[in-house]
């Protein structure tokens, strides 16, 4: 069972120096995990066709070829925004090496102080669900963002909710960041 990391507890995780021995990919993915609630696989495979940056909502493609609901546009907002304007690339590195990433962000984040035991990196997707759900996100919104399945099956209206919804949902609970962390 994958345990939740604590909301309040990733702001620890936008400190200056807080992802200190990461490289700059790694730290990249790890800040981006932080504000848009994706899996690290997800952030891992963007590439640059998926990535847009020039309009007035910035956002990332989601391409999950084998859970078709889970495609899904996330805005770039905070700290995420920051980390794929300078990553308009996106994680050569660790693209199609999931693995490889979580493995050395685990590393670092237990060295840091950052995962206790029984953690992971995945628990920052957690974090956000309780972030949204503590700020009265409601259900269709939530599940635009996260790519959650309703409990009586894939809610149409999460699919059909504009972005800029989404994007007001995540600047409301978006962590302020020193920007020298990107």
């Amino acid at each position: 069972m994958r345990v939740m990391l604590n909301p309040a507890a990733v702001r620890a995780f936008l400190v200056p120096g807080a992802l200190a021995g990461m490289n700059d990919e790694a730290r990249g993915i790890t800040l981006a995990l932080v504000e848009t609630g994706c899996f690290p696989k997800e952030i891992c495979d963007v590439t640059p066709e998926d990535l847009s940056l020039d309009d007035g909502c910035s956002f990332i493609y989601i391409r999950n070829e084998l859970f078709a609901p889970r495609r899904r546009r996330i805005p770039l907002v905070g700290v995420a925004h920051a980390v794929f304007t300078r990553n308009p690339a996106g994680f050569p590195r660790y693209r199609g090496n999931t693995r490889s990433y979580c493995a050395h962000a685990s590393r670092c984040l237990r060295e840091n102080g950052l995962l206790s035991r029984g953690q992971s990196i995945v628990g920052l997707r957690g974090a956000m669900h309780e972030r949204l759900l503590m700020n009265k996100v409601g259900g269709p919104v939530r599940e635009a963002i996260l790519g959650y399945r309703h409990e009586g099956g894939w809610d149409e209206l999460a699919l059909e909710v504009p972005l800029c919804e989404r994007r007001e949902a995540l600047r409301a609970i978006a962590y302020d960041f020193d920007p020298s962390i990107v």
